[in-house]
């Protein structure tokens, strides 16, 4: 049952062969095979016993802390990748664009214009939720974290009327997330650093474009792009590179913080444009929860 890991193992284990600091350990939460083996128990083996079968579920906040009171200097520390509010992943049946995507202004209002009331998230977005097989990111306070997302040819097959680089990012933080906090209330209020007057901090500002995502198109700007990745195909991103932000979460917060990110997407349409010679307001947002650990 371990077999479809056994490759990615070796692999590692062959690159460390010289310094030989490398230890992995693979928990196998149910269907042992070894009717020997019982619940909690461990079995090491290979050379200088690198690796070790642990039969149970990892405790992450265990096993982390006792790692990096073990280990001094740079730590890589890989989590589970999906840390979004009611997510409904592509390998979800349910799985729908329209499930994951909050526009405001929505298509159906006559009018091309944020509301006072329009919350900053979708519905299924507004409470701290853990989808099924979806845990949530934890991490500690200090932590950089990244933020993928496809462009889907926003950045190399780019609308007409559409600002440079597709528009901006915005993210914005907070360990007081309220479900009727309004974008109106967030986007372009908060600002960096901690203040009386606001709830939360703004942690980036950035083209939604990195300079270095892209889909695979026949584009010329995507084909230059492919020449100069030089990134190892990735089984989540595919064949694309997706583009980034890379935000650090603030040092004050605290053990059992959840800290709630508001990822915002400013894409509006320029006056004058074919089909919207006003120009068009058009935003996307996600929330995201970390729980500090």
């Amino acid at each position: 049952q371990q077999d479809w890991v056994a490759e990615w193992m070796d692999d590692f284990l062959q690159s460390d062969k010289s310094s030989q600091i490398l230890k992995i350990s693979l928990y196998i939460a149910k269907g042992f095979n070894n009717p020997q083996s019982a619940y909690g128990g461990a079995v090491r083996y290979g050379s200088k016993e690198r690796l070790a079968k642990l039969y149970g579920i990892a405790d992450l906040k265990l096993v982390l802390r006792n790692q990096l009171a073990e280990h001094h200097g740079r730590t890589l520390v890989i989590v589970p990748r999906t840390i979004l509010q009611g997510d409904a992943r592509v390998p979800n049946p349910k799985f729908s664009d329209a499930a994951m995507t909050y526009l405001l202004p929505p298509n159906e209002r006559l009018s091309n214009f944020i509301l006072s009331t329009d919350p900053i998230c979708m519905t299924s977005q507004q409470n701290f939720n853990e989808t099924a097989n979806s845990p949530t990111l934890r991490a500690q306070a200090g932590s950089f974290i990244v933020l993928r997302y496809q462009e889907n040819g926003h950045v190399t097959l780019p609308s007409l009327g559409k600002p440079p680089r597709a528009g901006r990012t915005f993210v914005y933080g907070t360990t007081q997330a309220e479900s009727s906090f309004t974008l109106k209330e967030i986007h372009k209020v908060w600002r960096r650093g901690s203040s009386d007057s606001q709830k939360g901090v703004l942690l980036s500002e950035q083209e939604f474009d990195d300079g270095r995502c892209f889909q695979v198109n026949e584009s010329e700007e995507s084909k230059k792009r492919q020449k100069v990745a030089g990134y190892p195909i990735d089984p989540i991103q595919g064949s694309d590179l997706w583009c980034r932000n890379v935000i650090k979460l603030p040092e004050n917060l605290k053990e059992e913080d959840v800290y709630t990110l508001y990822w915002v997407w400013d894409w509006p349409t320029v006056p004058g444009t074919a089909g919207a010679p006003e120009g068009k307001v058009e935003i996307y947002t996600t929330c995201i929860d970390i729980l500090i650990i």
